[in-house]
Parts: C-alpha cells; sequence; structure tokens
C-alpha cells in the first residue's frame, strides 16, 4: 500500500496538484497528531536511538544531518504506536526527500543552528516531561521550513501552487 501511495503522491506532487507547501502543511499536522501520542508512550521508547540522532544532526557533516533530520521524524512517527500514520509518512517522505535535501543543504549555517535547536527541544521535553514544549517545536520547526521554502521560491506564499 504504501509503495503505491507513494507513487500516487508524486505523480500528483510532480503536475503540481501537491504544492511542496501542502506536503509542509500534511506533515505539520500529522507530526502535531503524533507527538501526543508518542508523548504518552515516553516511557517506554528509545530515547537513546532519538538522543543519537540528534547529535548525528547537530555535528554530522551535510549528508550526516539531512539523514539524521529525516530519521527524526520518522522517529516521531514510529513512537506513536500508529501504523497507519507510518504508511502515510512513508509516501510523504517519498515525494518531499528532495525538497527537504535541497533546503538542507541550501540552508545557512544559522538555519542548521536553528533546527539543531528546534530538535534539541523536542528531544528534551521527552526528557522532562514537557509535551507543551514539544510541541511548539514542532510547530516552530515547520515554520522555520516554511520560511526556507519561501525564501528559495520554492512556493509562494500567496498561492501556494509550487
Amino acid at each position: 500500500m504504501s509503495d503505491s501511495m507513494r507513487e500516487l503522491m508524486h505523480v500528483m506532487f510532480l503536475v503540481q496538484n501537491i504544492s511542496p507547501f501542502e506536503v509542509c502543511q500534511m506533515r505539520r499536522s500529522m507530526e502535531l497528531s503524533a507527538f501526543p501520542m508518542a508523548y504518552a508512550r515516553r516511557d517506554h521508547l528509545d530515547l537513546d536511538e532519538l538522543k543519537n540522532l540528534l547529535d548525528e544532526f547537530r555535528y554530522g557533516n551535510g549528508l550526516d544531518s539531512i539523514r539524521a533530520d529525516e530519521e527524526m521524524h520518522r522517529w516521531l512517527i514510529r513512537a506513536s504506536g500508529n501504523r497507519l500514520m507510518e504508511c502515510v509518512t512513508q509516501g510523504i517522505w517519498g515525494i518531499c526527500s528532495a525538497q527537504i535535501n535541497l533546503i538542507l543543504s541550501d540552508g545557512t549555517e544559522e538555519l542548521r543552528k536553528v533546527q539543531a535547536s528546534i530538535h534539541e527541544r523536542f528531544y528534551k521535553s521527552f526528557l522532562i516531561g514537557d509535551l507543551r514544549m514539544g510541541l511548539d517545536a514542532v510547530r516552530e520547526h515547520y515554520d522555520t521550513i516554511e520560511q526556507a521554502l519561501g525564501e528559495q521560491s520554492l512556493y509562494d506564499l500567496g498561492t501556494h501552487i509550487a
């Protein structure tokens, strides 16, 4: 199911029925839904894995950071325990991984530092038991991504068409 969904979403993206902005909106919505589910299960999650990914994002080279970013997002969806979200996320990543790689590889060092700080708050929210901190980090993450998309002219803020 996920392969056919990914292929359908990719075709729709290519013919501009799905804009980069809409992909970002979908990811934001899914992760804001997944976070409370994962948070409720935090005592049973492998936070060491999340910490290792955070370190890889923060200290790795550009390619390591891109991979770690993707894996942190996948970690959250898996941590939610919702298999349907996992399936949909695979399809979304299939069509937007190039877009994300472009943002992270073309982004400034300042963007990387901002994203590292956001990911750190996301991780710490699980450690200290602060649901709001984690949700705020997810929101800020996508606010930053949307701003980077606009700055790189990957979508028009007014029309949301690629």
